[in-house]
């Protein structure tokens, strides 16, 4: 699986069968969107705005409501787990005891988003293999974790090489 970072809250996963592209969408307060990739023209395929359960493009997403307001979004694609948080700005410790079997874990950093500090403690609750952050304030959540991540231009993993005892955060490269 390859991840890279499309836009400031858009990725790209790609695996064995398929390509999709994951995005918390700016008009909509719980949005996520699983498009079919081909080459560098996406076409909106599928748009998930509701908690639920729904299978697409070989991905099994659950989605749960987080504050009353916004979605979080759990994607399994080849065995791993991916959580988007999409723009909550708030995580019940309920849902925070569910997540705690993710592998890669997407956080975005925004105006009006969960602050860098309390963004640490969910985090470090949840304890992910893989942290990806995202957003236009991503950058404040390096120091907190004493890591200065160097970009790469895309982040490839299988099941067998996520990280098992430490947490990696990985900063990706805007394309």
């Amino acid at each position: 699986m390859n991840i890279q970072l499309l836009s400031t809250h858009a990725l790209e996963v790609q695996f064995a069968k398929n390509t999709i592209v994951l995005e918390a969408d700016a008009k909509h307060d719980s949005a996520l969107f699983m498009t079919n990739s081909y080459g560098k023209e996406f076409k909106k395929t599928r748009m998930f705005t509701w908690p639920g359960e729904y299978e697409m493009a070989d991905c099994l997403v659950r989605a749960f409501e987080s504050d009353g307001r916004f979605t979080v979004f759990v994607v399994q694609v080849e065995d791993i787990h991916i959580v988007h948080l999409g723009k909550a700005t708030a995580i019940s410790p309920e849902l925070i005891d569910f997540l705690r079997q993710v592998d890669i874990l997407v956080f975005p950093f925004d105006e009006g988003g969960i602050e860098p500090k309390e963004a640490k403690k969910i985090i470090e609750k949840i304890d992910p293999r893989v942290l990806l952050p995202i957003g236009a304030k991503r950058e404040a959540i390096f120091p907190l974790f004493g890591s200065a991540a160097e970009s790469v231009p895309f982040y490839k993993t299988t099941r067998a090489s996520l990280p098992q005892d430490k947490m990696e955060i990985i900063k990706l490269l805007e394309m």
